[in-house]
C-alpha cells in the first residue's frame, strides 16, 4: 500500500473545514435535484409549487455561496499532494477533473 504524500504543511489529508464545506454542498445539490423533481412530477397546487420554488432559489443561493467559500478556502489552504507513485496521466486527469467540475458547480445554476 503506497504512503501518503505530504504537503509542505505536512498535510496527508483536507482539513476538517474544507471536508464539512464539501459535503454541505453535496447536501444542498442532492436536496436542489430532489426539490426540482417533485416540484415537476408532482401534482402539487400552485401555492405549493410557488413556495417550493422560493425555498429552491434560496437553497440555490446558499450552495453557491458555499461553493465560492469552498474555492477561497481552497485557494488559501493547499490540498495534499498526490501519491508519488500515481501515472502521469492519472495527475493530468485529476487536475483537468477538478478544474471541470468546479466549472460545472458555477456555470450550471
Amino acid at each position: 500500500m503506497p504512503t501518503p504524500a505530504r504537503t509542505a504543511s505536512g498535510a496527508t489529508r483536507y482539513s476538517t473545514v474544507a471536508i464539512i464545506l464539501h459535503w454541505l454542498i453535496a447536501l444542498g445539490i442532492l436536496t436542489l435535484i430532489a426539490m426540482g423533481l417533485v416540484m415537476d412530477h408532482l401534482p402539487l397546487d400552485t401555492m405549493r409549487v410557488f413556495q417550493l420554488y422560493q425555498l429552491h432559489k434560496s437553497i440555490g443561493i446558499t450552495v453557491m455561496f458555499l461553493i465560492a467559500l469552498r474555492i477561497g478556502w481552497r485557494l488559501a489552504y493547499s490540498a495534499p499532494a498526490l501519491p508519488a507513485d500515481m501515472p502521469s496521466l492519472e495527475k493530468k486527469e485529476h487536475i483537468w477533473r477538478i478544474l471541470l467540475s468546479t466549472d460545472c458547480r458555477f456555470c450550471c445554476p
